[in-house]
């Protein structure tokens, strides 16, 4: 049974994080040995509709609800699956899931909340607050895996810099500790350039952005097209 939480009217960004205490330390399962480790902020990339929402669905997903292996690496069934959707509305979404036969994990839109205050996303000082109200109105039990698409909203600063990338996944990491849950954040990658004698040789290299956002992630994710393998299947990398 798919569990949605749909807000239609959400308050203006706080200037600090919320005042119920953190909670205390804890251990809960992998999400996905080695490759998704509990309490980490991992990362996927991919060009804009090379099908990552797809692949998270009927991959990933569907392998943690099953409790089935995953490239031979054991799952674990969170309490909660959640996710935090930014770039389009959750019918787009929805519409994978469905496709996937995977429950919709409990979610929050903000393209479907109407008066949602976005310019709270602009302000490096508010952004890890905004980030901690959110999930605190996604209200997931420790020890869920969270999904954030696109999470580079979050980071406060220039995708480009370094210093910027690396603070700001430190700011969501300690939020994702705070609430004692795993983040799979998903990432696009850079226009690519059609010949591949001017473009990046390695994957990881093309993510839109300082090479920070892989250096801070516990684990990256890409997911290539047949276009860009040159190859009639698509490629997944884990770093």
């Amino acid at each position: 049974m798919s569990r949605r939480l749909r807000v239609e009217s959400l308050p203006s960004a706080p200037t600090t994080l919320s005042q119920r205490p953190p909670l205390p330390p804890a251990d809960f399962p992998d999400p996905i040995e080695r490759l998704i480790p509990f309490g980490s902020v991992c990362t996927l990339s991919g060009a804009s509709g090379v099908g990552k929402t797809s692949f998270c669905a009927s991959v990933i997903l569907t392998a943690i609800n099953t409790g089935e292996p995953l490239f031979g690496y054991p799952t674990h069934k969170p309490p909660e699956i959640g996710m935090i959707v930014c770039d389009r509305p959750w019918r787009d979404h929805a519409a994978w899931f469905a496709r996937a036969g995977c429950p919709e994990p409990k979610h929050l839109s903000l393209r479907y909340t109407p008066d949602y205050k976005w310019e709270g996303l602009r302000n490096p000082h508010t952004v890890q607050a905004e980030f901690d109200r959110l999930l605190g109105l996604l209200d997931l039990p420790p020890g869920s895996l969270l999904l954030v698409d696109p999470l580079p909203l979050f980071i406060p600063g220039r995708l480009i810099d370094y210093k910027d990338v690396a603070i700001g996944l430190g700011l969501i990491d300690q939020v994702i500790q705070r609430h004692q849950l795993t983040l799979l954040g998903v990432f696009h990658v850079s226009k690519q350039k059609a010949d591949k004698n001017t473009r990046y040789l390695r994957p990881q290299d093309r993510i839109l952005g300082s090479s920070g956002l892989i250096g801070y992630s516990e684990t990256a994710f890409y997911l290539l097209s047949p276009e860009e393998t040159e190859q009639p299947t698509y490629e997944l990398g884990a770093i």
